[in-house]
C-alpha cells in the first residue's frame, strides 16, 4: 500500500491427508483406541483450506524499525481435520479439529 503500510495474505489448500482409522468394534470392546491395521493410511481426510490476513504498520524510532501488526488466521473459520481420537470416558470416536478463527496482534522491534 505504501512504505509504512503493508497488507499480506496467505491461502493454503491441500488434498486430504491419509490416516489410519480405528477399529470401532475392537476399540469399543477394549475401551481404548485400536487402529485398523488392515487399512493403514487407507482413508483420506477432507480437503484442507485456510486463509490468513495480516496488516503491518512500520515506524522509524530513533533510526530503528518498529512494526505494529494485526491479523486473523483461518479467517474463514473452517473446521480443518487434525485427527481422530478415542475418547475413553464415553468409549467413542472423537473428531479433533485444528485452530479455528484466531486473531493476532503484536509488534516487532529490530534494534
Amino acid at each position: 500500500m505504501s512504505n509504512a503500510w503493508e497488507v499480506s495474505t496467505r491461502a493454503s489448500y491441500l488434498a486430504g491427508r491419509p490416516y489410519t482409522p480405528f477399529d470401532a468394534a475392537l476399540s469399543s470392546a477394549q475401551r481404548r483406541g485400536i487402529y485398523d491395521l488392515a487399512r493403514v493410511n487407507g482413508v483420506r481426510a477432507d480437503d484442507y483450506f485456510r486463509l490468513d490476513v495480516r496488516v503491518d504498520r512500520s515506524f522509524d524510532i530513533v533510526g530503528e524499525s518498529f512494526v505494529v501488526f494485526a491479523g486473523v488466521q483461518n479467517i474463514t473459520n473452517r473446521r480443518n481435520f487434525a485427527g481422530y481420537n478415542w475418547n475413553r470416558r464415553v468409549n467413542a470416536l472423537e473428531f479433533s479439529e485444528q485452530q479455528g478463527l484466531f486473531p493476532i496482534l503484536g509488534f516487532e522491534w529490530k534494534f
